[in-house]
């Protein structure tokens, strides 16, 4: 657990302004060049951009809009999951938790020993969270051993042991399966200065490509006359997006069989069949067409049936002759490449992933969006909570230029831990070695987020979390499959009662029983996470029932799964100081944590439809952290949390922007639908359909990702 300031904030008592000694702010370096916010050099700027902006667009929220927000401020908790890669001490026995709440003790639990006269010990556990006193056994002491003085600790569980490695798959990192989109489309070019050599049959049909298409209107597909490129000072070249994908998957096979060359490697590409080259071992690709694009289960077992046998250092060589021979033409198999990929990776065990590479519509087979309606978009929430269940990691990658509907492919890479990203054609190469860089770490991960019992929780879009309420880590995600993270688990609670031999308590996914009711709690399914997987909450605390504490106790239990296949429990704790004074809270920010969760909590807003909501969200969160940066918090870091938070917000805002210029030249409201806090069931779906048809506003779904590292030094 990582919080936004060293302080709980206990009553709602206005920050006093900066002193002058503090309030001298870095100057913040430029924003990109391609920025559409190239004149936002400050934080200042930024807010009047973002207060101002474009008139027509109404940027300032209505009074209804601003009423339904929770005042913004420091009292923040960030989970951050890539810490389940850190080693940390192991218990080798059993977890005592509270029959009340579910709490577990920890080295700072006050336990008490008594022995009689007659020398029969007892123990008790007045619970930090619920307050409810029991009895303990003597052997239970030794789960909570005595602590250093620290305000926190961590300590694992081994719930299940790793499977022999005799009947376990093989998860040395799992495989890396590129399912390429060779339809027609991908013939599309982007101009480069210079002369290159191209490889590859695209190569050999460029001449002809250009002069059938030489006489139509088609923006970058038409050649350049001469005069213009001798303007243009010098010769250029036209890759089209499937060179662009070949070249970017050509590194990455170099760089695999280069530093991990016995990780494993396949190929799949698709148009209007699907042809599995796998790692290039058999003699000729294996393709599917016809009927069984249609169904599910027999690309699941096709894709199953496809091993992949040797690493890519063996592979790289045959895996790229096949590469470099793909063609474009025809339509597009999006879905069903999807499943039959998917069930590829599974079959190469946890820690697999699938990079889906597309510029277009899924026209064929399961999963087709061309036609509308509800079928699609549940396959896809299939897929996804069938990859949760097995470790496998799903990206997304869209070529910019062309529209695959990133709002329903996307929910396969929500879930699983991947990335969501639409990007132009040149940048693929390193597009594709940001998103391998981040392994999995674990998988059917389940968070429990205890409090005080004067504490309130709110998730990261603002929403009230009752007594041990089961969310989702994804707010548009919420009717996953039962398949989905966790689902069959029953979260750390129930593996603790396992472990404890406790009776059951409720399960993650259900109420739990008024017994709990004492102490705050939010259990969440969250699935796949790598490194830079984060989640965050805000909470309230009653001033008047921590009116007699000097610190208020927090703990985050995570039931994993590693790769090796051993599940496990973390449990942290830790005992934050109170304070009334919101300056004293304000000067201790961590604002790294304030950022990352503000950008967070807009784009899940946006992501619901409220898209007011999500720019008021913006403009609050910025205050504080313009405030923090100027009492000289995080000096180090402050250029470039300046830097990042002007990034991700200027690229939100301006897509919400653009979505709501559309919806009212199109006659529709733009602000007033969502007055008092929301607009409703028809608006959320409203403008769901209309991101469908917009892939611009895919930026949604990488700023619900922003991970507080990004905007650290």
């Amino acid at each position: 657990m990582e919080f936004a300031s060293d302080f709980c904030l206990l009553s709602a008592v206005e920050a006093q302004p900066p002193s002058a000694a503090t309030s001298a702010a870095a100057p913040a370096p430029p924003p990109p060049s391609n920025s559409r916010f190239s004149g936002v050099s400050s934080l200042g700027d930024l807010k009047s951009v973002l207060s101002g902006g474009n008139a027509s667009l109404e940027a300032t929220a209505p009074a209804g809009v601003a009423a339904a927000l929770p005042a913004a401020g420091t009292n923040v908790v960030n989970v951050d999951f890539g810490t389940l890669a850190e080693a940390v001490p192991v218990m080798d026995i059993k977890p005592v938790s509270c029959k009340h709440c579910g709490a577990f003790a920890s080295p700072l639990s006050e336990l008490s020993q008594v022995t009689d006269t007659a020398g029969n010990t007892t123990c008790s556990w007045s619970c930090e969270f619920c307050g409810c006193t029991q009895a303990l056994q003597v052997a239970d002491m030794q789960a909570c051993p005595a602590t250093d003085g620290t305000s926190s600790c961590v300590v694992d569980y081994v719930i299940q042991a790793a499977p022999p490695s005799s009947t376990a798959k093989d998860t040395a990192g799992g495989a890396v399966i590129f399912a390429i989109d060779t339809s027609g489309s991908m013939c599309v070019t982007t101009e480069v200065q210079g002369a290159f050599k191209l490889r590859g049959a695209a190569a050999d049909a460029a001449a002809s490509l250009r002069g059938a298409l030489r006489g139509e209107p088609l923006g970058d597909q038409r050649l350049p006359t001469q005069q213009q490129q001798q303007r243009r000072g010098g010769p250029v070249t036209y890759i089209s997006r499937l060179q662009a994908v070949q070249a970017a998957v050509s590194a990455q096979l170099e760089t695999m069989a280069r530093d991990t060359p016995s990780a494993r490697a396949g190929l799949i590409t698709f148009s209007g069949d699907i042809t599995v080259i796998g790692d290039a071992a058999a003699a000729a690709p294996t393709v599917v067409a016809g009927a069984a694009l249609h169904d599910a289960h027999a690309l699941a077992d096709l894709g199953a049936a496809c091993a992949l046998t040797r690493g890519v250092g063996a592979a790289r060589a045959a895996l790229e002759a096949r590469l470099f021979a793909l063609s474009e033409g025809g339509p597009t198999a999006l879905g069903p490449a999807a499943a039959l990929g998917l069930a590829q990776a599974i079959a190469c065990g946890a820690g697999s992933r699938l990079v889906v590479c597309t510029d277009g519509l899924a026209n064929v087979g399961v999963g087709s969006l061309d036609g509308g309606g509800d079928a699609a978009p549940a396959f896809y929430e299939y897929l996804a909570g069938r990859a949760a269940q097995h470790g496998v990691i799903v990206d997304v990658v869209s070529i910019a230029g062309g529209g695959c509907d990133l709002e329903t492919l996307g929910v396969m890479s929500d879930l699983t831990g991947g990335t969501v990203t639409r990007v132009d054609p040149l940048s693929l190469a390193d597009n594709f070695a940001t998103m391998l860089a981040e392994p999995l770490i674990a998988i059917n991960v389940t968070v429990t987020l205890r409090a005080h019992r004067s504490v309130a929780l709110r998730d990261t879009a603002r929403r009230a979390v009752t007594n041990a309420s089961a969310l989702r880590s994804a707010p548009d995600a919420a009717a996953a499959p039962s398949a989905g993270a966790g689902a069959a688990e029953g979260g750390a609670a129930a593996a603790a009662d396992a472990l404890a031999g406790a009776a059951p308590a409720s399960p993650a996914g259900s109420a739990a029983g008024s017994a709990a009711a004492a102490a705050a709690a939010a259990a969440i399914a969250v699935g796949n996470v790598t490194s830079e997987t984060e989640m965050s909450f805000e909470y309230d605390i009653a001033s008047d029932a921590a009116a007699a504490l000097s610190a208020v106790p927090f703990q985050l239990a995570m039931e994993y799964t590693r790769p090796d296949g051993a599940r496990c429990l973390r449990v942290s704790t830790a005992r934050r100081p109170v304070t009334r004074d919101a300056s004293a809270a304000a000067a201790a920010m961590h604002t790294a944590v304030v950022a990352a969760h503000g950008v967070r909590q807009s784009a899940l807003l946006a992501r619901e439809g409220q898209y007011a909501q999500s720019r008021a969200a913006l403009r609050t969160w910025q205050g504080v952290v313009e405030d923090g940066l100027a009492r000289g918090c995080d000096a180090a870091d402050a250029d470039r949390v300046r830097q990042r938070f002007q990034a991700d917000a200027g690229a939100l805002h301006a897509a919400l922007g653009t979505a709501q210029a559309m919806e009212a030249a199109a006659g529709m409201a733009v602000e007033a639908d969502e007055e008092g806090g929301g607009g409703g069931a028809a608006v959320a779906a409203r403008r769901k359909n209309a991101r469908r048809a917009d892939d611009g506003l895919s930026i949604t779904y990488s700023c619900k990702k922003a991970s507080s590292k990004g905007y650290k030094g």
